[in-house]
């Protein structure tokens, strides 16, 4: 009877120090997590007492943590985008802006015979702008209601023609006359028709904003893939 109670005394004392071993863990992680909250340092939580559900909660809270610090990488990734976004479409509407006050200018003093040609391409630096609000307003919009695209299978080359047509008269203006080289007229790819000729017309746009002849666009496949290739001159 005595040995049994020896036993019991010696476990007792065992499960008692590891119980206040245990609460030293404790109150040692929450003090831990004061501090890291105070300070806003990187320091990892320390682990002075081995006990696997206190573990657990450590790994938990350190994942937290990481994600919580990719949520703000990633955030203030997007904060410098949105800033050089908007410096990009300032610089880009202040051009056309300033070519078209230019212009208005010289029809102040032009010859009857060039104001025609004065009008016409005051009425294309406006359409560019409106492009380029059109294109960031449809960028707003998705951003603030993001919808999933309707994709189908459709040809790309009536899709590109239909999109090229409709600047043609711009592209022929500054001798940018597309050669369009496609390897079939069938080939087909899974997309969303609104969202390609988005794409198709910020190419275009681009290319009549910055390039020089050739204007070359290439349409072919190889194997379950379809490439659209448009390469041009760069104005320097």
């Amino acid at each position: 009877m005595t040995v049994y109670c020896v036993i019991i005394t010696i476990v007792a004392l065992i499960l008692l120090v590891l119980l206040i071993r245990l609460c030293l863990a404790v109150m040692s992680c929450e003090k831990q997590i004061r501090y890291i909250r105070r300070e806003q340092t990187s320091m990892k939580l320390s682990r002075s007492f081995a006990f696997r559900p206190l573990d657990r909660i450590i790994d938990h809270f350190e994942q937290l943590r990481r994600e919580s610090r990719e949520m703000k990488r990633d955030q203030q990734r997007n904060q410098q985008q949105t800033k050089e976004m908007l410096a990009g479409i300032s610089h880009d509407i202040r051009t056309p802006l300033t070519s078209i006050s230019g212009y208005i200018e010289m029809l102040s003093h032009a010859e009857e015979q060039d104001i025609p040609r004065y009008l016409q391409i005051i009425s294309s630096r406006l359409n560019d702008m409106e492009e380029m609000l059109d294109s960031f307003f449809e960028y707003s919009r998705l951003q603030a209601y993001p919808e999933a695209l309707t994709l189908q299978r459709m040809p790309l080359y009536p899709l590109l023609c239909e999109t090229l047509l409709s600047y043609y008269a711009q592209l022929h203006e500054q001798g940018l006359d597309p050669v369009l080289c496609c390897a079939a007229e069938d080939i087909a790819v899974m997309m969303d028709p609104d969202a390609m000729k988005r794409i198709f017309q910020n190419l275009i746009i681009n290319t009549l904003r910055y390039g020089s002849a050739p204007f070359t666009i290439i349409i072919r496949q190889e194997k379950d893939m379809a490439y659209c290739t448009f390469s041009n001159q760069v104005d320097p």
